[in-house]
């Protein structure tokens, strides 16, 4: 049996390549690349060609793109020749059946549709079952199965081991870049690219040989049919028409433009969430199981909090809040922790703050297609809202009539809530003075995750003092901060960091040698001030427990599931004495 021909590719450099240096890469690699590429290739695919046909004195069915293309055939995942016989043994027998036999496959065929059918069946009853438990008793967890995310965690774990175990990203504070990862990212780019364009070439050279064997059998040649890539079934039911594009025949760039003229692109400086200082909420566990109260995390752990509610707006695909509420005193560190969770995510922040708003009153329709629009397309973003509360006031101020703070508030929910969908990396991020001056209901539907901003303890307090005095050069390490931690108990940080800044100046520093500094001198800061300014109260902070209490679920359901056991404490008798 005669080998097959080759076809004429040339094994000398394309002689235009160098036209294509000029050009950005991926396109010069491309370009310059691709006849060494399908050169290298087409060498490996004769042998493939040549072994088909001297097995089965045919060529076997070429893969389409969607199954893998030219990569099934260099890693030799096509039908080995015994494979391909006996595939075309069983369509022989399947055409020799007779009409009874036929039936019969049928009717087996049917049976096991109708066995998968029930089995379906029987799995919805037991979800329906299962809903209206969780309804009555809270939601349950199954332990037994496993997790989806588990396989993708255990992908990530493995390329950490790999890639990020060895490098310190404390040492890269401005999240600079790898060069070298993304230069191995845009070469596999170049190579799908030029996958494609070897995948074309190999599919004219199978159906030349196909032709050329057609010839020498003296038969008609037919072109190999194109097999259609199966569509996956969708649920049923009606189609839901998708709102009208009004902004189609514009860019996003112009868009985005027109968005910063419009001040509701919000620049953020960069801040890290672990510069957040705090002291853990150690009293937490006898309040909830001695108390019955479910109270807020402590300054140590918002940042785990935040971190956990924020996990699905990076690359991993996992669900996330829609929204977050961040309530808490004034000068308490919100306005930090909105710059810490932007950096982040790096993400883009949109302020649709009601000042911001009022300019569209005429047609708010525009604003929330541009809203919704821009925040997809420039995802990860973030629809800061700043004094949230004031979008379902209970009684607008007459000095706030002018901005109209609830217009956005009729909106927010139905219409930019709503629609995030769970693969959306928007986040709609909202901060309170003053959470329980607004309608509990519609602050609850709005924000899925409510986080309060404790007031400091004493632990807070000192953490705060020693970490932000340290780094004011000349103050002696080993200086005692307990006392002015004691008197200065519920300071917010920002207060503390603008008294450190004005007490221990330059000129004040300088004079550490021969007038050591004093607590006392450090307290009085606090008060010789033309505004001095005061710890948040015990009534003021209960108003913000009791807004807390009321919006969280969990602190609900905890309160309801010991009201419950005590009931049932009460109906059990005490054993007598027999």
């Amino acid at each position: 049996m005669t080998s097959l021909p080759e076809l004429p590719y040339s094994s000398k450099p394309y002689p235009g390549y160098q036209q294509f240096e000029d050009l950005a890469p991926p396109v010069n690699l491309v370009c310059a690349l691709l006849p060494t590429f399908t050169l290298s290739d087409t060498n490996s695919f004769n042998p493939a060609f040549q072994n088909s046909y001297d097995g089965t004195g045919e060529f076997d069915r070429y893969p389409e793109e969607f199954e893998g293309g030219t990569i099934l055939v260099l890693r030799g995942e096509t039908m080995t020749v015994p494979e391909y016989l006996q595939t075309k043994e069983d369509k022989k027998n399947k055409k020799k059946k007779s009409a009874a036999e036929k039936q019969k496959e049928k009717e087996k065929r049917k049976a096991e549709r109708e066995k998968l059918k029930e089995l379906k069946k029987k799995e919805k009853e037991k979800a329906k079952l299962l809903k209206k438990l969780e309804a009555k008793l809270g939601k349950t967890y199954n332990f037994s199965k496993v997790s989806p995310y588990y396989e993708e965690m255990k992908e990530i774990m493995k390329e950490y081991e790999t890639e990020w175990a060895n490098i310190d990203e404390k040492q890269n504070v401005n999240e600079d870049p790898y060069m070298e990862w993304i230069s191995l990212d845009k070469f596999a780019e170049a190579h799908q690219e030029l996958r494609l364009a070897v995948d074309e070439l190999m599919r004219v050279e199978f159906e030349l040989l196909r032709k050329a064997l057609a010839e020498d059998r003296r038969k008609k040649y037919k072109p190999q049919k194109k097999k259609k890539q199966k569509k996956k079934k969708g649920k049923r039911g009606k189609k839901k028409k998708q709102p009208k594009d009004l902004t189609a025949d514009r860019t996003i760039e112009s868009l985005y433009h027109e968005l910063k003229d419009y001040g509701l692109i919000k620049e953020m400086p960069r801040a890290n969430l672990d510069e957040h200082v705090g002291e853990y909420n150690l009293s937490a566990y006898e309040k909830r199981m001695i108390y019955m109260q479910d109270p807020p995390p402590g300054h140590g752990e918002i940042k785990s909090v935040i971190r956990e509610a924020i996990i699905g707006m990076g690359p991993l695909d996992v669900s996330k809040a829609k929204s977050i509420l961040i309530a808490g005193a004034p000068n308490s560190g919100k306005q930090f922790l909105v710059q810490a969770i932007a950096s982040e995510v790096g993400a883009i922040v949109f302020d649709i703050s009601p000042e911001n708003v009022v300019q569209f009153e005429a047609n708010m329709k525009y604003f929330l297609h541009l809203i919704n629009k821009m925040s997809r397309a420039l995802q990860p973003t973030i629809l800061y809202i700043n004094q949230c509360e004031r979008l379902f006031w209970k009684k607008v101020p007459k000095d706030q009539t002018d901005i109209k703070p609830r217009l956005l508030g009729k909106y927010i929910i139905k219409q930019i809530v709503k629609p995030i969908k769970k693969e959306d990396k928007v986040l709609v991020l909202g901060i309170s003075n003053e959470p329980f001056k607004a309608k509990l209901g519609k602050m609850k539907k709005c924000f899925e995750r409510i986080i309060i901003v404790p007031r400091a303890d004493y632990g807070t307090t000192f953490q705060i003092h020693r970490v932000l005095a340290m780094k004011k050069y000349g103050l002696p390490r080993d200086f005692d901060f307990s006392a002015v931690s004691m008197v200065t108990k519920g300071y917010a940080s920002s207060v503390v960091y603008n008294n450190l800044n004005a007490t221990l100046g330059i000129e004040r520093r300088m004079k550490f040698p021969i007038k050591p500094l004093k607590a006392q001198e450090l307290i009085e800061g606090y008060f010789n001030r033309e505004e001095p300014k005061f710890p948040i109260t015990d009534d003021e902070f209960a108003k913000y427990i009791k807004f807390y209490t009321k919006a969280n679920k969990l602190a609900k359901q905890r309160v309801k599931f010991m009201k419950e056991q005590e009931k049932l404490k009460a109906k059990e008798k005490p054993k007598g004495k027999k």
